[in-house]
């Protein structure tokens, strides 16, 4: 049906034609001519365009058809009924809405392709057929021609403050690179579920005013993607990762101009040797800052368990005012989570004599010669220690992920970020900080380059003095300097456009982050 048309047959005075538009009939007794036209006929629910209704009153083309239609008949007996007739000029063709949408009318056609209408005669023997309505489909969207789906359609939703206009053109383009992308792999469903994934993804990142920048971002990534070969090539953009087709050939010469220096060693406060040998800080009494509320307490090994109330979440400004990011109070107000007093120990030579550091092999073969890899922390009686390591090589193969039970008791398990829970230091493969120590000294030497994400804090649990380290940190530097710097959550979506921490972190998922940031550093490095 016509949008916003109802269609009311018009009938023959001799009741023998039920054609709606136009009719040429000869009946009997005489043959009288009958031409209905589409006048009153037409019920119009909106105004209609002064273009639109200009058919309704040509008069002098239904005076030409009356005219061609006398000649055909006139050449016809009085016995015989005319049941083919010349095609009328279809409708022109006019715009329903501003962005000029076709409407295709379709008749009942004959097998040789020609339009026909087939009519009723009170002379045949055949039943009275009454002509079907036309049909109209609106080319709203594209459609592929091999299949029946076509672009996705986004619903209303009083949910999303987006626009539903930018979200359908999201999605459209979305769709047509997803079609391309899997077109040696003929799924055209799957290109229509990713497509709508990857606009439902985008929306809930993203506001008014971020959409369709973050839009355009994803689609410049789905354009450089190359075709998918097979049924693991396949993901939306942050979950699709390129296959490793290259030889397995490390760029070791390319990743150490990336080492940090040592002067960058101590500006982003990595273990060197001379802060292990360095006790001018050392602070003789047994007084503890507390790293939640930042108050003065005295360690015990039975703490209270309500003692400290502090905000775990982090400071952010807001046209100048600072507001916890937990729950939104105010710089100096009170806590809103309470716990035990815990404590972190930043100097390397306390550390040092409680656990001593060590250093890499100098195995000349190592096993591998790029490593990266992060580790998840707890707070304990005896301070931060190492609940989780996790490892992998260059190609992003996994060499190690286990969790690791600290040599004191657990004071909090801070599973809010580190994503561990008493559970977890219960399976069997639980390993100790001195079986840690000791698989790093079996797979990597002095000369294998560790790779991560603020691997400082990351050292000193694991006690390990190393050098060679490439810190994605310093590879995309804050403008602002030390000490800010972004995080690898902010890196992982503005660089590789991957969202990552949406609940609780996970270290092999960050391990993986980092590599592809690194990675990427060197592809868009000349």
């Amino acid at each position: 049906m016509f949008p916003s048309m109802n269609f009311k047959a018009i009938y023959c005075p001799k009741k023998t034609c039920q054609l709606g538009i136009f009719c040429h009939f000869s009946h009997d007794k005489p043959p009288p001519i009958c031409t209905s036209t589409v006048s009153k006929s037409i019920s119009i629910r909106k105004s209609l365009s002064k273009e639109q209704q200009e058919f309704k009153s040509d008069t002098k083309s239904i005076k030409l058809e009356q005219k061609k239609s006398q000649t055909i008949l006139s050449s016809s007996t009085d016995k015989e009924i005319k049941g083919r007739v010349k095609d009328l000029e279809m409708i022109r063709r006019r715009s329903i809405d501003k962005q000029s949408q076709k409407i295709q009318v379709q008749f009942p056609r004959e097998s040789n392709g020609q339009k026909r209408i087939k009519l009723d005669s009170p002379n045949t023997q055949e039943s009275t057929i009454k002509p079907k309505l036309t049909k109209v489909y609106l080319n709203r969207h594209p459609t592929n021609p091999s299949s029946k789906l076509s672009c996705p359609i986004i619903q209303p939703s009083f949910d999303s403050q987006i626009k539903i206009i930018s979200r359908q053109k999201a999605v459209s383009k979305f769709y047509e690179e997803f079609v391309r992308i899997y077109q040696n792999l003929n799924k055209l469903e799957l290109a229509y579920d990713h497509a709508t994934k990857q606009e439902l993804a985008l929306c809930s990142i993203s506001n008014d005013k971020s959409y369709m920048n973050l839009a355009m971002g994803i689609l410049r990534r789905l354009r450089s993607r190359p075709l998918a070969n097979n049924d693991f090539d396949v993901g939306i953009d942050g979950e699709w990762t390129l296959q490793k087709v290259e030889e397995n050939i490390v760029p070791y010469d390319t990743l150490k101009a990336l080492v940090l220096s040592a002067d960058e060693l101590k500006l982003y406060d990595y273990p060197t040797i001379e802060s292990v040998n360095d006790n001018s800080k050392l602070d003789s009494s047994s007084n503890q800052n507390c790293d939640r509320c930042n108050e003065k307490y005295t360690p015990e090994s039975d703490p209270k368990i309500q003692e400290c109330q502090y905000h775990w979440g982090r400071l952010r400004s807001i046209k100048g005012q600072k507001f916890h990011t937990c729950c939104q109070g105010e710089l100096g107000s009170i806590g809103c989570s309470t716990g035990p007093h815990v404590f972190k120990d930043d100097f390397d030579y306390d550390l040092n004599i409680k656990i001593p550091f060590k250093t890499l092999s100098t195995n000349p073969d190592p096993k591998h010669k790029v490593l990266a890899f992060d580790c998840e922390m707890c707070y304990t009686t005896g301070g931060f220690e190492l609940v989780r390591v996790t490892i992998v090589d260059y190609f992003g193969t996994k060499i190690l992920d286990k969790f690791v039970k600290p040599d004191n008791p657990i004071l909090c398990y801070n599973t809010k970020f580190s994503g561990v829970k008493e559970s977890d230091l219960n399976g069997p493969d639980v390993m100790n900080l001195a079986q840690v120590q000791e698989y790093f000294q079996s797979i990597a030497n002095v000369d294998t380059i560790l790779m991560g994400h603020g691997l400082e804090n990351d050292l000193r649990q694991i006690r390990l003095l190393h050098s060679n380290i490439v810190d994605t940190a310093a590879l995309y530097p804050h403008p602002s300097g030390m000490p800010y710097r972004y995080s690898l959550k902010l890196l992982t979506q503005t660089v590789l456009g991957r969202f990552i921490q949406e609940g609780q972190h996970d270290s092999l998922e960050d391990t993986l982050a980092v590599l592809d940031l690194v990675k990427e550093y060197i592809k868009k490095t000349p």
